[in-house]
């Protein structure tokens, strides 16, 4: 992705930070089980999906302390094998899409990951052909020049959903995390695309904001979508189960993806993030 999706630090306990720098370090070293230059490039989105992935607790309340310690080791080295494989696939589908839109040096950095790529892909062959069944839907939508939003959204986000329907070790709330997931996958789609409209418009690249008949209705249209998939992100969160992890997943959304907008965050914007700590 894109890495956009971080903590606001200031506003994470010490032990949450050291938690989420845990995670960050954990992800990398699974990297390398794929590919080492892959571990260079790797975005800190990823360590939301897999903080987001912790298993449901609900059956410790039955469990021997050392029952517990084993089964947490075994869920979190075999999640972040999981998302590791994935941060590859993704690495390589971004690397593409660069490679189309011209920047033909991503292609010696591709070449570099396609052997871990071909080994993720035949660790994990459900969700890496959702991945790239999505991504040749995305590209091929982009080079129709699609301008209608909701479509566009669906392709970039529904993989991202799928990671956690497509989980190995997936519990009962795996079809809530995939819809926060979707959620999150969609306002980094959105907020990149806003970024990039000055960029998109001089170079040609494709940028559906640039397609509407009205610029000004459309940028507004997508702070509406930002606002909108935070605070449903936020609600769905709610109803997941309690973890070590929840502070940060939340600060995440709260406070972390509401920050990328910056100095420009709107009034709107600061309403929904009143509201939703409320």
């Amino acid at each position: 992705m894109f890495g956009y999706v971080k903590v606001a630090e200031d506003d994470l306990k010490v032990k949450e930070y050291k938690r989420y720098k845990k995670y960050y370090c954990d992800l990398c070293r699974h990297i390398a089980n794929y590919s080492q230059i892959a571990r260079m490039m790797l975005s800190y989105d990823m360590v939301f999906f897999s903080l987001l992935l912790e298993p449901d607790a609900a059956n410790e309340c039955t469990m021997s302390k050392k029952e517990i310690r084993r089964c947490r080791k075994k869920h979190d080295s075999s999640n972040m094998l999981y998302i590791s494989a994935i941060s590859v696939m993704l690495l390589y589908h971004k690397l593409e899409n660069d490679i189309q839109d011209g920047e033909r040096l991503k292609r010696f950095a591709q070449r570099l990951i396609v052997r871990g790529y071909k080994k993720a892909l035949s660790d994990y062959p459900v969700i890496g052909e959702r991945i790239s069944c999505a991504m040749e839907t995305l590209y091929r939508l982009e080079n129709e020049k699609c301008s209608d939003f909701a479509t566009l959204e669906h392709a970039f986000s529904l993989p991202f959903a799928d990671i956690f329907t497509c989980a190995p070790d997936r519990d009962v709330f795996a079809s809530l995390r995939a819809q926060l997931a979707y959620h999150v996958a969609a306002w980094v789609y959105w907020f990149d695309m806003l970024q990039d409209v000055e960029l998109d418009r001089s170079s040609g690249d494709f940028n559906a904001i640039l397609l509407q008949e009205n610029e000004t209705d459309a940028r507004a249209e997508i702070l509406d979508l930002l606002d909108g998939h935070v605070r449903q992100a936020h609600d769905i969160l709610n109803m997941l189960p309690y973890n070590e992890n929840t502070p940060i997943v939340k600060n995440i959304i709260l406070l972390g993806l509401p920050m990328q907008v910056g100095c420009g965050t709107s009034q709107k914007n600061k309403y929904v993030l009143k509201s939703c700590q409320s």
